[in-house]
C-alpha cells in the first residue's frame, strides 16, 4: 500500500482543495519522509527499551493508518501536515519486522532472512 498510495498522493495534493505546485509537493513529501526516518533513528532504541517489539510494530501500522484516514478528510494544509505527524512512526514497522523475524530464526540461519522495504 505504501508504494501504490505516493501516485494517489500527488494527485490528491495537485487537486482542488490543495493545489500544490511540483515544489510544494516535493517539500512536503521530503518532510513527511525525513520525519518517519527521524523517529526511526531517534526512538527506535527508547521505544524497544519500554515496550516489546510487536506493540511497536502496531503502533507503526495503526500510524499508517490513522495518517491515511486524515489524509481522506483533510480540507486544509494544516490538516495534512498533522496527518505527517500522526503518520511518523511508519518506518519504524520495517525494522521491527526484521527484529522479530530473526528472534524467530535459528542462529545458523541469521542473515538469511531477507525481505524489501515495506
Amino acid at each position: 500500500a505504501k508504494f501504490g498510495a505516493f501516485a494517489f498522493e500527488v494527485f490528491y495534493l495537485l487537486n482542488s482543495p490543495f493545489c500544490f505546485s511540483p515544489k510544494k509537493i516535493s517539500i512536503f513529501e521530503t518532510i513527511k519522509t525525513s520525519l518517519s526516518k527521524l523517529v526511526v533513528i531517534l526512538g527506535m532504541r527508547p521505544m524497544q527499551r519500554c515496550l516489546m517489539d510487536e506493540l511497536i510494530a502496531l503502533i507503526g501500522i495503526l500510524s499508517c493508518t490513522a495518517m491515511f484516514l486524515l489524509f481522506g478528510v483533510a480540507q486544509t494544509e494544516t490538516f495534512l501536515y498533522i496527518a505527517v505527524a500522526v503518520g511518523c512512526f511508519v518506518s519504524c514497522v520495517p525494522p521491527i519486522l526484521r527484529a522479530i523475524m530473526s528472534k524467530m530464526t535459528p542462529e545458523d540461519k541469521q542473515g538469511s532472512v531477507l525481505f524489501s522495504e515495506i
